[in-house]
C-alpha cells in the first residue's frame, strides 16, 4: 500500500520552546494527582487534567493529520503562556496538599471534587434543570401537538397559540420545573451553615408592575429581570449529589468508613551510570529551593545522625493525614451536600441533607452533667431552666441588703 504524502506544517520558534515546558507541567500535575489523599479526588483531578490538556477534537481522528504538526501549528502562543502560569499555580497547590498537608488547599480540591464549587457543580445544576418525565410528551399525540403549535406560531406570528396547554417545554419552563422548585425550597429551609455562597432569601423575583414613569413594564424588561434573578439564584444553589457519593461522604464523616492512608511517594529516577546514594551539588540546591525544609532535615539538623528521607513516617506526615482532621473536613463537605431520591411507587422526591459537625452547630442544647447542674435550677425532668440576668441581679441585691441590715 503506497504511503500517503503529508504536508509539512512549520512550527513557530516560541511554540517549540514552550511545548517541552508545557509537557513537563502536564506530567508533574498527573504525578501529583496520584498522591492525593482521596480516591474520588484522584480520579476527578486526573480526568480533568486529561480533558484540559488533551481536549477532544474531531481533527485528531482524521488520518490526514496523523504524524504531522498541524494541530501544534495552530497553537496561540499568548494563550499558551497564560495557561502555563495557571498550570504552575495549580501544580504548587497540589504540592502543598501532598507535601505540606495544607488543609485549605485540600478543602479547595475536595469542594470541586464533590461538586460544591467549580465546573462539577455547574454540571450537577444542569442535570437538576432538566425537565422530569411528567413535563415531557408522553406519547406521539402530545408530541404532534407540540410540533403543530410551533408550526402555527411560526406561520402566523399574530395568532395566539396556547403552547403551554400542549405541554411544551420552553427555556423558561426548563428553569421552573417541579424538581428545581422542590430543591430550592429544601435548601432555603435547611440553610447550610458552612455554605460560602449565601442564603437563598426569596424563591420569586420582585418585578414591579410599572416603571419609574408609572407606565406598564415591558415584557422584555420583565424577562431580563427574571433572567438576572435566576442567574444570581443559581450562584447560591448547592445541587444534590448522586446517592452513592452522598452515602460515602456520610460514612467518612461519621467514622463508618476508614480514612484512606496516604500513598507512599516513589523514589526519584537515578541514572544507570550514577550511584544511587550520590547526589550532585545541583540536585541538592534544587531540593533546598523547591522542597519544604522538613524534607531536607539531614541538611538543617544540627545532630550528627542522618534522617532517612525514604522512611514514610519521617517524610510523609503532613497535617491532613490525621484522622480527626480529615473527618472534620469530610463532615463540612457532607453538611453542604444533599441527595434527591425519587420513590418508584409514589414518584415523590425525598431530599436529605448532611448533618452538622456538632450538636452546637445544629442549634441543639445538650443536657448538663450533674456537676454543672449545681449552678442551674432543675425541673422535674432534669433539664436546666434558664435564668435571666435581671433575676440574678435582683437576687444578689436582695441578699446584699439582708446582710447589711
Amino acid at each position: 500500500m503506497p504511503s500517503i504524502s503529508k504536508n509539512v506544517y512549520p512550527l513557530p520558534l516560541q511554540v517549540k520552546e514552550y511545548l517541552p515546558r508545557f509537557r513537563k507541567q502536564y506530567r508533574a500535575l498527573l504525578r501529583e494527582a496520584t498522591y492525593l489523599p482521596d480516591s474520588a479526588a484522584r480520579s476527578f483531578v486526573h480526568d480533568l487534567l486529561v480533558k484540559r490538556f488533551n481536549p477532544p477534537d474531531p481533527r485528531k481522528l482524521n488520518p490526514k493529520y496523523w504524524g504531522t504538526d498541524y494541530l501544534r501549528s495552530k497553537v496561540d502562543v499568548k494563550k499558551l503562556q497564560k495557561r502555563s502560569k495557571k498550570n504552575a499555580t495549580k501544580l504548587h497547590l497540589l504540592e502543598r496538599v501532598n507535601l505540606e498537608g495544607s488543609i485549605p488547599d485540600l478543602q479547595h480540591v475536595l469542594l470541586r471534587t464533590y461538586g460544591r464549587a467549580g465546573h462539577r457543580r455547574r454540571e450537577l445544576i444542569t442535570e437538576l434543570l432538566r425537565p422530569g418525565e411528567d413535563e415531557l410528551p408522553q406519547d406521539d399525540t402530545e408530541l404532534s401537538k407540540i410540533i403543530d403549535s410551533q408550526i402555527l406560531k411560526n406561520l402566523d406570528a399574530m395568532k395566539d397559540v396556547e403552547i403551554d396547554q400542549a405541554n411544551a417545554v420552553p427555556k423558561r419552563q426548563r428553569r421552573e420545573n417541579k424538581e428545581i422548585q422542590l430543591f430550592l425550597m429544601s435548601q432555603q429551609a435547611t440553610n447550610p451553615m458552612e455554605s460560602m455562597r449565601g442564603r437563598i432569601k426569596k424563591l420569586t423575583p420582585d418585578i414591579p408592575s410599572t416603571n419609574a414613569w408609572g407606565r406598564k413594564l415591558p415584557e422584555k424588561r420583565k424577562e431580563n429581570m427574571q433572567r438576572t434573578w435566576w442567574a444570581s439564584l443559581l450562584e447560591r444553589v448547592l445541587p444534590p449529589l448522586p446517592e452513592y457519593e452522598w452515602n460515602r461522604l456520610k460514612d467518612l464523616a461519621e467514622g463508618r468508613q476508614s480514612i484512606e492512608s496516604p500513598r507512599p511517594r516513589r523514589k526519584p529516577a537515578v541514572l544507570r551510570n550514577q550511584d544511587e546514594d550520590a547526589k550532585s551539588a545541583g540536585e541538592k540546591m534544587d531540593s533546598l529551593y523547591n522542597k519544604p525544609a522538613r524534607l531536607n532535615a539531614d541538611v538543617w539538623d544540627e545532630k550528627t545522625t542522618k534522617v532517612d528521607l525514604d522512611d514514610s513516617q519521617a517524610s510523609n506526615t503532613p497535617q491532613h493525614n490525621r484522622t480527626r482532621a480529615m473527618r472534620r473536613l469530610y463532615g463540612m463537605i457532607w453538611s453542604l451536600s444533599s441527595k434527591m431520591v425519587q420513590d418508584e411507587n409514589t414518584k415523590e422526591y425525598t431530599i436529605t441533607w448532611g448533618g452538622q459537625r456538632s450538636p452546637s452547630a445544629a442549634g441543639e442544647i445538650t443536657k448538663p452533667s450533674s456537676k454543672d447542674a449545681e449552678f442551674f435550677e432543675l425541673q422535674a425532668d432534669g433539664l436546666a431552666q434558664g435564668t435571666t440576668d435581671r433575676k440574678i441581679r435582683k437576687s444578689v441585691k436582695r441578699e446584699t441588703q439582708q446582710l447589711i441590715y
